[in-house]
This record gives structure tokens, sequence and C-alpha cells, in this order.
């Protein structure tokens, strides 16, 4: 700090690049604990990357034009969407995806009561959920119309 206020530090490109910038948490996971042992287990939990949020948010969202209104409408597809969320956060020790989007399956035959107390933890350390998906197609984010797109295809061909 100076006279003047406090002293800028700038990153470069490397040193952002090389910073681990990924934060962890744990879940209790009562039905997942062995008979017997006092202590639930510890479910660990990793922030998500923005591409796998990124991704994540369009695995689970539809975005068209109401042909009636021509307004642009989100459409969420719950069926997938805490298991894959669950599936992307938890971790090992070293911070490796515990399970593959190939056994998303393997992962959705797990108790619903498990499944869902992950999900939130997730959703709330990594802040992506529905909310997230209908924040990100707000009506700003505008989808050309098949005329908009045809006419400028020609015009570029």
């Amino acid at each position: 700090m100076t006279d003047n206020g406090p002293v800028a530090i700038t990153l470069t490109r490397d040193e952002i690049l090389q910073f681990d910038d990924f934060e962890y948490t744990y879940e209790p996971v009562p039905e997942w604990t062995p008979r017997g042992q006092a202590e639930p287990v510890l479910a660990r939990i990793r922030s998500l990357s923005a591409d796998e949020a990124s991704a994540y948010q369009k695995s689970i969202s539809k975005v068209k034009r109401n042909p009636q209104t021509g307004q642009v409408e989100t459409e969420l597809d719950l069926s997938e969407m805490k298991v894959r969320l669950v599936a992307l956060s938890l971790c090992d020790a070293q911070g490796k995806r515990l399970f593959t989007d190939d056994e998303l399956r393997l992962l959705g035959r797990k108790s619903e009561r498990a499944i869902h107390r992950l999900f939130e933890a997730c959703t709330k350390f990594s802040r992506v959920g529905p909310e997230g998906v209908e924040e990100a197609v707000k009506p700003s984010a505008a989808i050309p119309s098949a005329d908009s797109s045809s006419a400028s295809a020609s015009s570029s061909a």
C-alpha cells in the first residue's frame, strides 16, 4: 500500500493459467455411511470450471423461438439434471472426478435422498442450476430467426 492507495498487482497469462483456483468442500452423506459407523461419510465436492458450468447449463436447457409469438423460450430438461451435476462435482483427494459422463446411469441408481442432498450442495457451491440457466438465456440473448440466418448465409456466400 502506498500513500496514494493500494498497489495494483497484475498477473500474466501464464500465472493465471497455472493458478489452482478450484475450491473444495465436504458434504455428509448418511445414506452411504456403513452401519455402525458413528460419523457420516463425507463426499468431496469440487467447484466446476467455467467450461464445465457452461456445458452443464447447456445440457439441461433447450433454447428455442416460439413460432406463434417469436419470443425466445427456455425449456429445462430435468431428466438427468441432479445426477449430471453430482457426477461433475464429486472428486477424489486429488480433485479428479469420481464418475465419468458414461457412468451417469450407475450414479442414477443411488438413493434419491443422497443424490438430492449432494445436488443441493453442488448447486450452491458452484452457483449453477435452473436459475443460472434462466439468467444466461434472458430475452436479450437473441436467437436469429430462420429468415435472418438464411439471409446472412446467402449474403456471405
